[in-house]
């Protein structure tokens, strides 16, 4: 834990960390932004910083599951939700995913040289736990739907490597041109919602 700060200003602290490192990052990108410049902008020493994370990496993440965690708590409740049909619903959940990792500036970061990059820097069982807790989410929400008759039934194996494909869509986007990877994108969405989606029944 951090030492000789009260727990307000740790809190202060790890706030402006986030904010300065969210806009550093933004600004610069994860490789060319430095701890030196991170603790500046925050306004505290180099050595501060380390109490708080032990690298920008750490931060840079942090900041990430962050963002995710709000994500995903707004997606989620979200989806099924009113009168519209089941497919449209899970089209505009699935849209959705892919504006969040398309338009969140530290999300553009994420593409294969810098997931090359974290995976060297960040401690291995942190990427896993990482995983585990996505995959653990993934999990909770499609057996609730399955229960309900909204989605159908499948290894969930299977559920969560689609899941995982659509992330990997977006990370390997610069490998398509911009009309390929909307067309892979649309047509993937499309196929999700004809072959998962189970349809209301018409009254």
């Amino acid at each position: 834990m951090p030492k000789g700060f009260s727990e307000r200003e740790k809190e202060i602290i790890r706030k402006r960390l986030f904010e300065e490192g969210s806009r550093l990052f933004d600004q610069f990108g994860i490789q060319k932004t430095t701890v030196d410049d991170i603790a500046a902008a925050a306004g505290i020493s180099k050595g501060s910083f380390y109490s708080f994370f032990h690298s920008k990496e750490e931060l840079f993440f942090d900041i990430l599951e962050d963002i995710e965690r709000t994500v995903k708590g707004k997606f989620f409740g979200q989806v099924f939700q009113g009168n519209t049909s089941h497919r449209e619903s899970f089209r505009a959940f699935i849209n959705n995913f892919f504006t969040m990792m398309e338009c969140t500036p530290l999300f553009k970061q994420i593409n294969p040289t810098n997931m090359e990059y974290l995976m060297r820097k960040l401690p291995g069982e942190r990427i896993e736990n990482h995983m585990k807790k996505d995959y653990s989410v993934f999990e909770e929400f499609y057996h609730s739907w399955c229960r309900k008759g909204i989605l159908r039934k499948l290894d969930i194996k299977g559920f969560t490597g689609v899941m995982k494909l659509l992330f990997y869509l977006v990370v390997h986007q610069q490998d398509y041109t911009p009309d390929e990877y909307k067309a892979t994108k649309d047509t993937f969405i499309d196929m999700l919602c004809k072959y998962l989606v189970i349809e209301r029944s018409k009254k």
